[in-house]
């Protein structure tokens, strides 16, 4: 993220499962960052997200969005999709774009 761009982190869960609010102002763009630990156990990734009305999918440990319209986006990051040993957390990113200013 560049110039005046923020964001706020807000954690929420129950039993084993995570979720995850991120507040992103100033900016359209956000760096998501893979902090799984025991690297040699995961084999897979998958991170699954809404942007501009589709679901994207990225297959890699830090990807970079860059969301095409403000508002809610839903999310889940998936380690090991598909096996006894996979992990999900949900996460729903609100974008507040940057604010343009015109004279009239």
């Amino acid at each position: 993220m560049s110039g005046n761009s923020s964001s706020q982190i807000k954690q929420w869960g129950r039993s084993t499962q995570e979720n995850y609010e991120i507040l992103l102002c100033n900016s359209t763009q956000l760096q998501m960052s893979n902090g799984s630990y025991q690297q040699q156990f995961i084999n897979n990734t998958v991170w699954e997200y809404e942007n501009g009305g589709i679901m994207e999918t990225y297959n890699g440990w830090h990807p970079l969005i860059d969301f095409k319209e403000g508002g809610l986006h839903n999310g889940r990051f998936i380690l090991n999709p598909g096996t006894n040993c996979s992990d999900t957390v949900q996460f729903q990113v609100n974008v507040v774009p940057p604010i343009s200013l015109t004279s009239a």
